[in-house]
């Protein structure tokens, strides 16, 4: 019973780090994605007032009216879904497992990735396999991997050219019936020691890291019965990736 405990405390705490680190990574990403819901927003003002003056001269139609409407349904359809992407993910509730494609999980990252991706100058790749199983997992905790790694790769390029500025995000099927990602960039590359290292609390290349990102990472994966691991040649690029077994 104590050693029971023990492992539901240790649990909870894992949950709420995890937590944490949600918060966290979109407090740094605060920028970007307050421009993101603005654009919608800005476009929802501009066909109003647009409504606005044409009522008022007296010569609106209505069919033109009803265009101007419908863009403005798109667009606050478009904010609605991207703030409920934003609740999702920075719900703290307990893990849920579910059905889980893969590739859906990667695209989702992708949309709150790509702000910053543009601000960074990298164009996101992906390269999603057509056909895979799903996995059995928490989504939310998959796509909080994918943009942990995709995020790290993004930063690696900083000091690079921007025709140089190319993430790849791949999905494929793997041995025994598992799902492989892979996470690349052009970066500057990890040297050999720290590659060993790079998994482990606290420990970061970064000046302004934390050490906590690729830990709970590490974590989730493993949490759901896979494993991480990272390549690198020093000049030329980090690719991490991950396996999860299916459904």
């Amino acid at each position: 019973s104590e050693r029971k405990a023990a492992e539901e405390r240790a649990r909870q705490r894992q949950s709420q780090l995890t937590h944490v680190s949600r918060l966290g990574t979109l407090g740094q990403m605060a920028t970007g994605l307050a421009h993101e819901l603005s654009q919608p927003l800005a476009a929802i003002s501009s066909y109003a007032q647009g409504c606005v003056q044409r009522l008022c001269a007296g010569d609106a139609r209505p069919e033109e009216l009803l265009e101007v409407m419908e863009k403005v349904e798109a667009q606050s359809s478009r904010a609605s879904q991207f703030i409920a992407r934003l609740r999702s993910f920075v719900r703290r509730e307990a893990p849920r497992r579910t059905r889980v494609d893969i590739n859906e999980a990667v695209r989702a990252a992708s949309e709150l990735l790509a702000v910053e991706a543009g601000q960074r100058h990298v164009q996101v790749r992906l390269d999603l396999a057509g056909t895979l199983e799903p996995i059995v997992g928490d989504p939310i905790q998959i796509e909080q991997v994918v943009l942990n790694l995709a995020r790290n790769g993004i930063e690696a390029m900083d000091g690079n050219g921007f025709d140089g500025r190319v993430l790849t995000i791949r999905t494929e099927p793997a041995d025994g019936g598992s799902v492989q990602v892979s996470i690349g960039d052009l970066g500057c590359g990890i040297s050999s020691a720290d590659l060993g290292q790079i998994f482990e609390p606290f420990f970061t290349t970064k000046s302004s890291g934390l050490g906590v990102g690729l830990s709970i990472s590490r974590s989730i994966v493993e949490g759901h019965g896979g494993r991480i691991w990272a390549t690198s040649t020093p000049g030329d690029g980090t690719a991490f990736w991950f396996r999860l077994p299916s459904a």
